[in-house]
C-alpha cells in the first residue's frame, strides 16, 4: 500500500471523528449540552453502552484468539503502557516544580490513557476506508481492545483514583482542623460575619414594623380630642328622640291584633282542602310498605355480600400477614449470614473500602462476566454465537455500537471552556503534553516493532495495530469526571490540559496510523 494512501484514509479516519466531536462542542454552545447534562450523558454511557461492548467483545475474543499467550499480553502489555505514562509525567512534574495539589492532578490527567474510545474510534473509521487489516478487522480488533482494557480498569479505578483522592483531600482536612482551633470569639465573629443578607434584612424589616406600629399608636392618642362642653349639652336632646320612638310601639301591636281576627278565616279553607289530602296519604302509605319490602330484600342481598368480602378480606390478610413473617424471617437469615463479612468491611481501612467499590464498576464486571463466558463455550454459544437465544448476544452488540459515536460527542462538549482559566503555566503544559504524546509514543512504538518483527509477539496484523494506536491514544476523559468529584478547583485546569493534548492528538493520530500501516510491509 503507498504512502500517498495510507495518509489519505490516516486522515478520513481522523476527520470522521473529528466531526462527531465538532457536533458535541456545538451542542455545548447552542443547544444546552452543559456540565450537568453531560455528567448525567457520561454516566448513561459509563454504565450502559460501554459495559454491552465489553461484555460481547470480551465473551466471544475466544474465536479470534488461538493461542493463550495472546489472552495473557494484552492486560500485561496495558500494565507496562501504564506505567510507562505516569512515572515519567510524575518525575516532570516534580522537575519542573509543580505545586503539590496540582502535581497529583497533572499527574493523574496525563498518566492514563483513552485506551478504549479513541482506538475503537480510529479502527472503525479505518476499516471503512481499506480492507489492509484483512477480514472482520473491526470485531477482531474490538475483542483485542477489550481484553486490553481489563487491567486498566484495576489500575485507573483503584491505583490513580484512590492516588489523586488522597492527595487532595488531605488540605481540604487540614483546613477544617485549622478552623476547629479557633477560639469560641473568633469562631462566633465568623458567624456573624457569614451571616446570610437575607436573614439581616429580615430582621431589620421586622424591627421597623414593631417602629412603625408604635408610632401609629402614638400619633392616634394625640389626634383623638377630648369632648367639649357644647357636645355634652346636646346627649339631653338624643335622649327625647329615643322616647319618641318608643311611643310608636302599641300602634304596632294594635296591627297584629287584626291580623289575628283573620285566621279563623282561613282554618275554614284548610278544612276544606284536609278531605281531599287523606286519600293520598293512604296512597303513600301503601307505596311506603311496598318500598319497605324491596329495601328489606336488597338490604339482605347487601349483607350476604358483605360477609362474602369480609371473608376474602380475612384471608387476604392472613396472606399479607404470613408474608410479612416471611420477610422477617428472611432479613434475621440475612442479618446473620452476612454479619461477618459486615464486620470485616467496617473494619477494613477506608482506601481499600473506596478501592473495592471502585473496581466492582459495571465495565470491570462485565469483564469478569466476559472472560468467565469465553471459558465456558456451552454457555456462550447457545446465547451469543449459535441457536436463536444468540438474539440475547446480538441484542447486547447493537446497544453497545452506540459507545463510540456518544463518547465522541461527549468528547466535544467537554471543550465548552477551552484552554482558558488554569492555573498550571502554559509552558509546563507543555512540557507534561510532550513526554506524555511524544517520548513515551516513540519508545513504546519501538519496543513493539522490534518485538513483533522478531516473533515475540504474536504475527497477526490486528494485534500489532491494536498495541500500537494504544501507544499513542491521548489522555482519558474519565479523568476530567473524577476531577470533578474529587477537586472541583482542578476542572478548568485539567480541561485546558485535555485540550491541548486532543489538539496535539490530531497530528499524533494520523502520524502513528501511517507509521504503524506502513510498517506491516516491513516484516
Amino acid at each position: 500500500m503507498l504512502v500517498r494512501e495510507i495518509i489519505k484514509c490516516a486522515c478520513f479516519a481522523v476527520i470522521k471523528i473529528m466531526c462527531i466531536t465538532l457536533m458535541g462542542f456545538a451542542a455545548s454552545k447552542l443547544s444546552g449540552f452543559n456540565t450537568q447534562v453531560r455528567s448525567i450523558f457520561s454516566k448513561l454511557i459509563f454504565t450502559y453502552f460501554m459495559p454491552c461492548v465489553v461484555l460481547y467483545q470480551v465473551a466471544t475474543a475466544i474465536d479470534t484468539i488461538s493461542e493463550l499467550k495472546e489472552l495473557w499480553i494484552l492486560p500485561v502489555a496495558s500494565i507496562i503502557h501504564t506505567s510507562l505514562q505516569f512515572f515519567p509525567v510524575l518525575i516532570a512534574s516534580y522537575i519542573i516544580r509543580i505545586p503539590k495539589e496540582e502535581r497529583s492532578l497533572y499527574s493523574f490527567v496525563l498518566g492514563f490513557a483513552n485506551v478504549m474510545y479513541i482506538p475503537m474510534a480510529v479502527i472503525e473509521a479505518l476499516t471503512g476506508e481499506t480492507d489492509e487489516l484483512g477480514e472482520n478487522a473491526k470485531s477482531k480488533a474490538n475483542q483485542y481492545i477489550c481484553a486490553y482494557q481489563i487491567s486498566f480498569m484495576v489500575t485507573f479505578f483503584i491505583i490513580g483514583y484512590d492516588y489523586f483522592s488522597l492527595t487532595t483531600r488531605e488540605p481540604e482536612n487540614k483546613g477544617k482542623n485549622d478552623s476547629q482551633i479557633k477560639e469560641p470569639g473568633e469562631v462566633a465573629i465568623e458567624m456573624e460575619e457569614t451571616q446570610p443578607v437575607e436573614k439581616k434584612d429580615e430582621v431589620s424589616k421586622e424591627f421597623e414594623v414593631k417602629q412603625s406600629t408604635k408610632s401609629e399608636e402614638i400619633s392616634k392618642d394625640i389626634e383623638t380630642p377630648k369632648p367639649s362642653k357644647e357636645e355634652d349639652k346636646n346627649i339631653p336632646k338624643e335622649d327625647e328622640t329615643l322616647t319618641k320612638e318608643d311611643e310608636n310601639i302599641p300602634k304596632e301591636d294594635e296591627t297584629l291584633t287584626k291580623e289575628d281576627e283573620n285566621i279563623p278565616k282561613e282554618d275554614k279553607t284548610l278544612n276544606k282542602e284536609g278531605s281531599t289530602n287523606i286519600q293520598t296519604e293512604e296512597m303513600i302509605k301503601i307505596d311506603k310498605t311496598s318500598s319497605k319490602e324491596e329495601d328489606s330484600k336488597v338490604d339482605e342481598t347487601i349483607s350476604n355480600n358483605k360477609k362474602d368480602m369480609s371473608g376474602e378480606s380475612s384471608k387476604i390478610n392472613k396472606m399479607k400477614i404470613e408474608i410479612d413473617k416471611f420477610k422477617k424471617k428472611l432479613h434475621k437469615i440475612k442479618k446473620t449470614v452476612c454479619y461477618p463479612f459486615v464486620y470485616v468491611w467496617n473494619k477494613l481501612p477506608s482506601i481499600v473500602r473506596s478501592s473495592i467499590k471502585n473496581f466492582f464498576s459495571p465495565p470491570t464486571i462485565c469483564t469478569i462476566i466476559g472472560v468467565i463466558l469465553m471459558l465456558l463455550k456451552w454457555v456462550r454459544d447457545p446465547l451469543f454465537i449459535r441457536t436463536d437465544w444468540s438474539i440475547i448476544g446480538r441484542c447486547i452488540n447493537y446497544m453497545g455500537s452506540a459507545a463510540v459515536f456518544c463518547a465522541l460527542f461527549l468528547l466535544g462538549g467537554s471543550f465548552e471552556k477551552g484552554p482558558f482559566g488554569s492555573s498550571i503555566p502554559f509552558w509546563k503544559i507543555v512540557i507534561g503534553v510532550f513526554v506524555r504524546m511524544v517520548l513515551f509514543p516513540a519508545v513504546s512504538w519501538v519496543c513493539t516493532f522490534f518485538m513483533w518483527k522478531y516473533d515475540i509477539l504474536p504475527s497477526n496484523k490486528v494485534f500489532y495495530f491494536v498495541l500500537q494506536m494504544e501507544s499513542f491514544a491521548p489522555p482519558a476523559i474519565n479523568g476530567l469526571i473524577v476531577v470533578n468529584v474529587c477537586y472541583p478547583k482542578g476542572v478548568k485546569s485539567c480541561s485546558a490540559i485535555l485540550f491541548w493534548c486532543y489538539m496535539f492528538a490530531i497530528l499524533n493520530i494520523i502520524f502513528g496510523v501511517v507509521l504503524s500501516m506502513k510498517s506491516l510491509e516491513w516484516k
